[in-house]
């Protein structure tokens, strides 16, 4: 979804212990570059020790807040894989987005509620899980259209639903 190409500079917020770097280490290829942000330090140490062990010289982990982390440069891409406190913070997509370059894209993956009637069984159950799993500063993003605060950014969204609605993906191009 990102269309990342070797030489692409890409941003994983909220990376947690790297499960993405493979995949867009892969696309962005040795010339590329690859920067994993997250907030946990417990976290961060697992995603340098996956670095580590695979050898990657051209990815880097950032111990940081996604409303405030200082980057260099500009990136061709963003994934939000799993955090809500990041697609869903004003503030986190205010810092980020002038790090993104005119055409970069962008996609995120998370839990939602859902409208569909066997959805709805998982509604009470994802409630739970998210104010029990985020973070004290993460916005109430468990909703029926959690990806709105990025489309308001980035313009129409591209949107699937999974799982019987209660997860999604979204993806697309911001134009400037």
């Amino acid at each position: 979804m990102l269309e990342l190409k070797p030489g692409d500079r890409v941003l994983d917020v909220g990376c947690g212990p790297g499960g993405c770097f493979p995949y867009l280490v892969r696309a962005v290829g040795p010339s590329g570059l690859v920067v994993g942000v997250d907030i946990s330090s417990e976290v961060t140490i697992n995603a340098r020790k996956r670095i580590e062990k695979n050898g990657w010289s051209n990815v880097q982990v950032i111990e940081s807040d996604a409303r405030t982390v200082k980057l260099n440069g500009t990136f061709d891409g963003l994934l939000m894989f799993a955090a809500g406190d990041v697609y869903a913070s004003p503030s986190a997509l205010e810092n980020l987005f002038p790090y993104l370059k005119g055409d970069a894209r962008v996609c995120a993956f998370g839990v939602k509620l859902s409208r569909r009637r066997s959805g709805k069984l998982f509604n009470s159950f994802f409630r739970a899980m998210v104010s029990k799993l985020s973070f004290p500063s993460a916005p109430d993003f468990l909703n029926y259209e959690p990806w709105n605060l990025l489309e308001n950014r980035v313009g129409k969204l591209k949107v699937e639903e999974y799982f019987f609605g209660s997860m999604f993906l979204a993806w697309g191009t911001i134009h400037r």
